[in-house]
């Protein structure tokens, strides 16, 4: 995978919505239902990974 970020993304609420910026060209807006779902399942998919590499 030659697009593997070490920097976590900047988060922000803008007119209701979650916003997350960068690195690279990541951005996305989301509703808060949607934010937190995704939070999830980034941290499960961040476990799955860590155990794996060890």
């Amino acid at each position: 995978m030659d697009d593997l970020y070490q920097d976590p993304i900047d988060v922000v609420v803008t007119d209701g919505a979650v916003v997350l910026f960068g690195p690279g060209s990541l951005s996305g807006a989301f509703t808060p239902d949607a934010a937190e779902q995704t939070a999830r399942a980034l941290l499960e998919a961040a476990e799955q990974a860590r155990a794996a590499r060890h």
